[in-house]
């Protein structure tokens, strides 16, 4: 709520004008849930104390989809204002999260009129993390799998299948 104050407050223009809220993407571009999360409850707290209208998370990413993008959280301003554009807000929210601590995050949000690009205001709040996010892959990415199969005819009417991933061995019997 504290955020949403000091990201709205003062700023003219605002009551007339749509307001676009994205989800927030972690300055080390990680995947997170937290950025959507984050976008969300911005977004409440900014209904909530301000007259201006919320544009709807699926307008922009429908605006995201008709400028052809997959939405994954990092995209550039530019892009941001035009889906923005394309939603018919005349501001949008957007911003990082990073860690601050081991239960909390910090979150910078700008406010941007889409027109001229201009950052209208900036906030930054140290809020809790109620997320958990997946673990991180190392630099080398998942160590690459040790996999080996054969097949074996039993003469039977019946062949056996014998694969092996790292580890663990499946046999599949089946009828030739």
């Amino acid at each position: 709520d504290k955020l949403a104050k000091r990201l709205v407050d003062g700023v003219d223009g605002l009551a007339q004008g749509k307001v676009a809220v994205l989800p927030f993407a972690f300055a080390d571009g990680r995947s997170s849930p937290g950025g959507r999360i984050v976008a969300e409850a911005l977004s409440t707290a900014i209904a909530e104390r301000d007259s201006s209208a919320l544009v709807e998370r699926t307008q922009v990413d429908a605006a995201m989809k008709e400028i052809s993008l997959s939405f994954t959280g990092a995209i550039s301003s530019g892009t941001a204002l035009k889906a923005g554009r394309l939603a018919g807000a005349r501001f949008l929210v957007l911003g990082t999260l990073s860690d601050d601590g081991e239960s909390k995050v910090l979150v910078n949000a700008r406010l941007i009129e889409t027109e001229s690009a201009v950052v209208r205001s900036a906030a930054k709040a140290s809020v809790k993390k109620t997320w958990r996010d997946l673990p991180a892959l190392d630099a080398t990415g998942p160590a690459p799998l040790k996999v080996s199969a054969a097949h074996v005819p039993s003469g039977l009417g019946t062949e056996l299948l014998v694969v092996q991933l790292d580890e663990r061995r499946v046999m599949v019997e089946y009828m030739n």
